[in-house]
């Protein structure tokens, strides 16, 4: 997880999430980004949207001054405003977060399981971060 901030801002070089005590951080609503801004003490914790282009409207407006993210969102997000950066956090000073992901199948149904597993293990990692980087490239522009 990381934050997109404004790159006009005095947060481009933060290190750790605690950094961000007393800024105004926003989330997107009903998802884990919103719920892991409570990990920052003493963070002014904004009224989650809807959507990642109301999130980046309000932050390029001065609404906030921070949102949360996934890395490839954020990645697509500044790859489309020029004006916005991402922070990444050193190890252990970063959101606590479980991000795995779920594929759901019949119960019983061990041998669509099976198949799924195997596809997925024949993926390494280098093919995964390529895979994502081409998912941000055909991402369309937040701002058009």
């Amino acid at each position: 997880e990381v934050v997109i901030v404004r790159k006009d801002s005095n947060l481009t070089s933060i290190t750790d999430i605690q950094e961000l005590k007393g800024k105004t951080v926003k989330g997107q609503l009903n998802t884990l980004y919103d719920s892991i801004i409570d990990q920052i003490e003493g963070v002014n914790h904004g009224t989650a949207m809807d959507n990642y282009p109301s999130l980046v409207n309000d932050l390029l407006n001065k609404g906030c001054d921070a949102i949360t993210a996934e890395l490839p969102v954020a990645e697509g997000i500044v790859a489309s405003n020029p004006d916005l950066t991402y922070v990444t956090f050193k190890e252990g000073h970063g959101f606590k977060a479980d991000t795995s992901v779920s594929i759901a199948v019949k119960k019983n149904n061990t041998e669509l399981l099976d198949k799924i597993q195997k596809a997925l293990n024949d993926i390494s990692e280098e093919e995964r971060q390529q895979m994502m980087l081409e998912a941000v490239e055909r991402q369309p522009a937040v701002n058009q």
